[in-house]
């Protein structure tokens, strides 16, 4: 229910859209503009995991990420949020399994497609050595993503007003799981060209993930009530 229902209102309403939508084209402009940049650029760096490649291929993973970041800080509010009634009208023992329903919706939606463009690409010029540090960027970066949905998502999709008030809250959580997706790209980056020290990230990062999402899916009705109450 949850991931049909966000699935298919975040291509309808028109305020979410608005806002959300574009962001992509500003993600795409920040990476053709990393590659520009670039000058000394060339396919021998690529496949050599020269200082600056690792450079590129670190930023254009994470910077993917502001797409899935903006979006889950849209995701609570509508200005339909009236409508938002029948979640308390339906036999729903587990709400939780809404919201990582929704999480996994926008994550399919707005970042798989992104991620797979970037797989492909890196993959194409560089060859599968590279796959293990795509795969722990993607992860980390899903993982930053978990931390935003957890402290931001207090309402069911789309079933919030947004005051003026709410902006600003809005905005820091924003910021701070920027910052966390920067902090792992840090380190990502230090331990880049280390490839046992990668794959042990990897099963960190999945191991993380899977956490997160499966204390999402326990969160209670109490928990929820009391933000509404509020």
């Amino acid at each position: 229910m949850g991931f049909l229902i966000t699935w298919i209102l975040t291509g309808r309403l028109r305020d979410f859209k608005l806002k959300v939508y574009p962001s992509i084209g500003y993600i795409l402009v920040l990476v053709v503009f990393g590659f520009i940049n670039n000058k000394g650029f060339s396919l021998h760096e690529l496949r050599t995991h020269a200082w600056n490649t690792r450079t590129l291929i670190s930023t254009t993973i994470y910077s993917s990420s502001f797409l899935l970041i903006f979006a889950l800080g849209q995701l609570q509010f509508s200005d339909n949020f009236k409508a938002a009634w029948f979640y308390f009208t339906t036999p729903i023992k587990k709400p939780g399994l809404i919201f990582s329903g929704a999480y996994k919706s926008m994550l399919i939606k707005f970042y798989l497609p992104v991620a797979v463009i970037i797989s492909i690409t890196m993959i194409f010029f560089m060859g599968f050595g590279i796959l293990p540090n795509i795969l722990l960027g993607i992860s980390n970066v899903c993982l930053g993503c978990m931390f935003l949905a957890l402290v931001s998502l207090r309402n069911f999709p789309f079933s919030a007003m947004q005051q003026t008030s709410q902006k600003a809250g809005t905005m820091l959580r924003a910021f701070a799981s920027m910052a966390l997706v920067l902090s792992l790209a840090l380190m990502h980056y230090i331990i880049f060209n280390i490839p046992v020290v990668v794959i042990i990230s990897i099963f960190l990062s999945l191991l993380a993930n899977w956490l997160l999402l499966d204390y999402m899916k326990n969160k209670s009705w109490a928990k929820i009530l009391a933000t509404y109450n509020d």
